[in-house]
């Protein structure tokens, strides 16, 4: 019986396209792993798995920071206890995570409108070149949003097409463990509360399933209350860190907003930037001259509408707030709604242009622009990623030789950074303020080694350091005639 499911889902040409759409964004994720497997880490990836290491192994190297969110350090954490604690183990599960988003893009997209829509949408998220540069980096932000679309995938089901309970609570499920990923996907539920308010209005008071919906939710979140209690003594010590952090009180929040849009283009390119902007035309054309039903008692058609708009705007807006400042990275989650109302949009003219020219022609036109366009995107991914691959190889290079060349015991006067903390597992003496307090503070703390890098911050006397005959070169890291980092042995006799 399952054998004849198959074959009969195979004669559907959607499916095979389909197929080939999703093979195609794994096999270009799994290229630059091969590219990137041996890349060094940056500060962010340093310091997520620096807590896996505290948690794992309760050596702390460095201060936990409360805004990190504590899901993927925890997970890494019970790699390393199995004895798979391997960067090359993250980075193939970062692009495990990441392919599955765009299954549940495919089918998320499905499920709102077509199975076209959903191939385009793929196709889009498959090539786009920030997810495919985060992909082959240890952060949340080519994962996040999978969590984002598993949960939206699993609302679409359990809502806004039917109610079905099983799918309407998993939804509550994998959002809540998108936020316990990553704080930002709090958006997800302000989203879904103003959706909801505006569709059912008083009635999302009346129903017992809203409430279990709000209670899972909670419950699945609720470890980190705990975490933050037990590491912070603070239960809501995240949310204090990552106001602080985020600048969220103090940033100028038109201005981001102007900022991220500015940046549109680039992220886009013109082809896609253009279709992106007729097609927010054409597919919200209906809504918009609707307001009244959408307000009244919207149909089905109006719902889905509806819930892609407020995914793109209210995602954007409530990043934004949250994060506090700009990088390309954060607003991740708002590009599937971007992606989905574009392939909306070409399927929807698609089908008027069929019945006014030769369909051979309109599909020739589409698959030029998307191959134009696929092109394009996987060209600034391989540029990004190539130019890149090499950041802090210096760093990562002397921070390995120091702790073949140390004892475990022993100490490095520097500028902190977590990339030296996670390759050296050497604690580090910052070097003071003040060139005066050097000497004193050497005699108290006894490193062995002084590391001067280009990478991190250092005091104004960088430059005096030399002149001190205790320090000693033995070992210098250069890029072309640049010195970037210079380790001194400190000598006490």
């Amino acid at each position: 019986m399952k054998i004849d499911k198959i074959k009969e889902w195979i004669k559907d040409k959607h499916n095979l396209i389909f197929l080939a759409v999703l093979f195609l964004g794994i096999i270009i994720r799994l290229y630059y792993l091969i590219i990137t497997k041996n890349q060094p880490l940056w500060w962010d990836e340093a310091e997520y798995l620096l807590m896996a290491k505290y948690f794992a192994t309760g050596d702390l190297f460095m201060n936990l920071f409360a805004s990190r969110p504590l899901l993927l350090p925890l997970f890494f954490a019970f790699l390393m206890k199995i004895n798979l604690g391997y960067e090359i183990i993250y980075r193939i599960i970062e692009v495990i995570i990441s392919s599955i988003g765009l299954l549940f893009v495919y089918l998320t997209a499905k499920e709102l409108f077509n199975k076209e829509t959903g191939i385009i949408s793929t196709l889009f998220l498959s090539v786009f070149y920030l997810h495919i540069f985060y992909t082959s980096r240890i952060l949340l932000d080519s994962i996040a949003p999978t969590f984002w679309v598993l949960s939206v995938y699993f609302f679409t089901k359990g809502y806004i097409k039917k109610k079905e309970n099983k799918s309407f609570y998993l939804s509550a499920f994998f959002g809540a463990l998108g936020v316990f990923l990553y704080n930002q996907t709090i958006a997800l539920f302000i989203i879904y509360l103003v959706f909801l308010l505006i569709t059912e209005k008083l009635n999302l008071f009346k129903e017992k399933r809203f409430y279990i919906f709000g209670l899972i939710a909670f419950i699945t979140f609720l470890p980190t209350f705990i975490l933050n209690k037990i590491l912070y003594n603070n239960t809501i010590e995240f949310i204090k860190k990552g106001i602080s952090t985020g600048d969220v009180l103090t940033a100028n929040y038109p201005e981001n907003i102007l900022t991220f849009i500015k940046y549109l283009p680039a992220y886009l390119d013109a082809l896609l930037l253009i279709i992106f902007i007729f097609s927010v035309i054409i597919v919200f054309y209906k809504l918009i001259i609707g307001i009244d039903l959408v307000i009244k008692t919207p149909d089905q058609e109006t719902k889905k509408l509806l819930f892609l708009f407020l995914w793109l705007v209210l995602s954007f807006l409530i990043i934004i707030k949250i994060v506090g400042h700009f990088e390309d990275r954060y607003i991740m989650p708002t590009f599937i709604p971007l992606f989905i109302i574009t392939a909306l949009g070409i399927y929807k003219l698609k089908e008027y242009l069929i019945k006014i020219t030769d369909k051979r022609i309109v599909f020739a036109i589409i698959i030029i622009l998307l191959l134009l366009i696929s092109f394009t995107q996987i060209k600034k991914a391989d540029n990004a990623i190539n130019g890149k691959k090499d950041s802090f190889l210096q760093l990562k290079q002397a921070s390995l030789w120091i702790k073949e060349n140390s004892n475990p015991g022993d100490r490095l006067l520097t500028s902190s950074s977590p990339m030296t903390l996670y390759y050296s597992e050497r604690k580090i003496v910052n070097l003071p303020e003040k060139e005066e307090e050097l000497m004193s503070l050497i005699k108290k703390e006894k490193p062995k080694f002084l590391v001067l890098s280009a990478f991190t911050g250092n005091p104004n006397y960088i430059n005096n350091l030399q002149k001190y005959q205790i320090f000693k070169p033995v070992q210098v890291y250069k890029s072309g005639e640049a010195t970037l980092l210079i380790i001194f042995e400190i000598k006490y006799e």
